[in-house]
């Protein structure tokens, strides 16, 4: 049943006091102070802090929670919180969410106050995993089965139990594993009465704790236009002042610093939810391509307009397993040529490292990485800072066998007086060997998890409703008007950085994608990015687009398999979440790209570029190979093997193939783009005529090869 309008002047308070596990201590007391919340909310939970937290666990059972949460953040402003009606609401439970709450329990003790503490239960689904495993489950970021053993599994559950806690008299809500949303969601469920299929109501709610999740990010943090961000040291974590219709208003504590605007809304909107017409969340699926972000003056922002459709029934499933140990290690290198000479050193500790293994009977390493950090590393072919004269060489180093990285890191400080000139210290010293923990992710369906709440030692449950709704493959969208470049013929153009065009968070590091759907064909994309990793397609493939462009049309065409066409569109929605940096939803589509159709090989091409960038080499070259399988003469994939057969340790199977593709493809696709550029640039207008004329005849569908000829 829809819940009733609720009175349209009545304004919930809510402020978000952590983006992070590790985030400032200013956050709680800067809030609770402000007299401007009545909610204080924490979000802790990342991927990675999972891994954290199964460590922790493993050396005190007593903990696999955010410890900072009880200590840092609710210590000092208990008395306050209980003096002023202020509600609590975390995910700082982690593993341990019983844990968490009888740290905190004791806090309130000794601090003589009373304050009722509910604990929210069902997202450890070990249980139900044993029975997925056994069934041959597969990784949702790998193609591999889940492992027989499982550090943790947890659920991402909504906002219900929290709302339902609340309305049981809880002051303090601790969770484990919940989307980040829904500890803001679940106060708002509770004060508005909100039921679980008020859609429109409840996107609106997600939307507002999506605003706030990350702290100081919907206040100026990383905001593109970082300048105009007044006193970083003050900066004002995030109040949203929500009302019953799912709108709200975006402020900060009076008199901080940071900045709360229109851009730096829209930056956090955008913000890791992959398809904004189809944000995929337990309680409810968002489109929020019709939101407004209004700037109404004195340091406030307005949002509206989010919209709702009914969620699947399954959750999401983060999970951790053991896959070894690693360890890495660090020496700054100053000097000329000091990022060749890094590189180097990195290469000869773990040639050295190997013989040693070697004689020692041990295995090689499961995988390594070497970057000189401060070279522009991170920007592959495209960085410019190849002559700098001060750099960290970063030497990483995956094995099963603890004993052998204990070699490795051993190995590191003799480097300071046997190679390089300008070569100092290790940072941090010798370098620790650490469990290296994988991150997992598979569906489980929600009638198999049993959600609850605990307080003052009663149990309640709490029925999830089943929806059963389906992610929107596609929302429809307007199409933009296509470009016209014979209107700009006669204009005098410039190139200028992007970042001054645009907001984004990735400073000046930018993507093109075209307009066609689905690209199917010779169509090389180079991204640019440190692993330079192609992603789009092979020379079989054809290029689809449901709107044709003007110069497609009159191609040859031939018939091709519906699922054959998604499993390409979906392949496509995975590339281009790959280029937002949405790892995950980029593996989600690729994988539902393979099960769509699993003769669609390019799809695995995609896997193993993402389970590269993941850090899974292993499942990069398992995908990888598969598809080479396949199709043994492909470029595109063979470009992809040879990066990563070079990231497990197999230089001379990487150069080998190498050569080969260098014997296959002597001119790599948008080489002849490239140098036609840089003719231009000199003048030489003929040269770069002839070359973008060969681009032309190599690729034709692709429009900006017809564009510079014409120019």
């Amino acid at each position: 049943m829809r819940s009733p309008e609720g009175d349209p002047e009545k304004i919930v308070r809510i402020g978000g006091a952590s983006g992070f596990w590790g985030d400032s201590r200013v956050a709680a007391p800067q809030l609770v102070r402000s007299g401007q919340v009545d909610y204080l909310v924490f979000d802790y939970l990342a991927e990675t802090t999972m891994a954290l937290l199964v460590g922790a666990r493993a050396k005190k059972p007593e903990l696999g929670y955010a410890t900072d949460f009880v200590d840092v953040a609710m210590r000092p402003v208990l008395g306050e919180i209980a003096a002023g009606g202020i509600k609590v609401v975390s995910n700082a439970g982690g593993i341990n969410p019983h844990g968490c709450a009888k740290a905190l329990a004791k806090l309130i003790e000794e601090a003589g106050l009373k304050l009722r503490i509910a604990v929210v239960e069902g997202d450890d689904v070990q249980e139900q995993a044993r029975d997925l495993i056994a069934a041959g489950q597969l990784d949702l970021f790998g193609a591999a089965p889940l492992p027989e053993r499982l550090l943790s599994a947890n659920a991402y559950l909504g906002a219900l139990p929290i709302a339902q806690a609340l309305a049981a008299g809880a002051d303090i809500v601790v969770t484990g594993r919940c989307v980040d949303s829904a500890v803001t969601l679940g106060p708002l469920m509770h004060e508005f009465g909100w039921a679980a299929d008020d859609f429109d109501r409840l996107a609106g709610g997600s939307l507002a704790g999506h605003v706030i999740e990350c702290g100081c990010q919907a206040t100026g943090g990383l905001f593109t236009d970082w300048e105009s961000v007044p006193d970083w040291a003050t900066i004002g974590y995030p109040i949203v002042e929500c009302r019953a219709d799912g709108s709200f208003t975006l402020t900060k504590p009076a008199g901080t610093g940071g900045l709360v605007a229109r851009a730096p809304v829209a930056e956090q909107l955008l913000y890791e939810i992959g398809d904004p017409g189809a944000y995929a969340l337990p309680d409810v699926i968002c489109d929020f391509r019709g939101v407004t972000i209004e700037a109404t003056g004195d340091g406030r922002v307005r949002v509206a307009g989010a919209r709702g459709v009914a969620p699947t029934d399954g959750y999401k499933v983060s999970a951790t397993a053991m896959q070894g140990f690693r360890a890495t290690g660090t020496l700054v290198i100053v000097g000329i040529d000091a990022a060749a000479k890094a590189r180097r050193t990195a290469e000869a500790i773990l040639a050295r490292t190997r013989t040693l293994l070697a004689e020692a009977g041990l295995a090689d390493f499961g995988a390594t990485h070497v970057e000189a950090l401060g070279a522009e590393a991170s920007y592959g072919p495209h960085g410019r800072a190849g002559a700098a004269r001060e750099v960290m060489m970063r030497v990483v180093a995956d094995h099963a066998d603890r004993a052998a990285l204990e070699i490795f890191a051993r190995e590191i400080a003799p480097a300071g007086t046997s190679w390089s000139p300008g070569t100092t210290g290790p940072g941090g010293g010798r370098p620790a060997v650490s469990p290296l923990i994988r991150p997992l992710a598979f569906m489980l369906p929600k009638r198999a998890v049993d959600v609850s709440f605990t307080l003052e030692g009663h149990r309640h449950p709490v029925a999830v409703p089943l929806h059963g709704g389906v992610l929107p493959v596609a929302a429809g969208r307007d199409e933009p008007p296509a470009f016209d470049a014979a209107a700009f013929a006669d204009e005098e153009t410039t190139t200028v950085p992007l970042v001054r065009l645009a907001w984004g968070r990735s400073g000046d590091i930018h993507f093109f994608i075209g307009h066609v759907n689905v690209t199917l064909g010779p169509h090389l994309t180079r991204l640019n990015n440190s692993t330079n990793l192609i992603v789009r397609q092979d020379e079989t493939d054809l290029t689809i687009d449901f709107l044709l462009p003007r110069e497609l049309r009159g191609l040859n065409t031939r018939v091709i398999e519906e699922r054959t066409i998604v499993a390409m569109y979906m392949n496509n929605r995975a590339v281009e979440s790959f280029i937002d940096g949405q790892l995950d939803n980029a593996y989600w589509w690729a994988r539902a790209a393979v099960a769509q159709d699993p003769r669609f090989t390019s799809a695995y091409n995609t896997l193993g570029v993402i389970y590269k960038r993941h850090g899974d080499i292993e499942d990069a070259h398992r995908a990888l190979a598969y598809a080479l399988e396949r199709e043994p003469k492909n470029t595109h994939f063979m470009s992809n093997m040879v990066l990563v057969l070079n990231d497990l340790g197999r230089g001379a199977e990487s150069a080998a193939l190498a050569k080969k593709l260098d014997q296959m493809e002597p001119n790599p696709a948008f080489s002849y783009f490239m140098d036609g550029m840089v003719a231009m640039r000199k003048g030489d207008y003929q040269t770069a005529k002839d070359l973008f004329a060969k681009e032309v005849q190599r690729a034709p569908y692709y429009h900006e090869f017809h564009f510079w000829l014409a120019a």
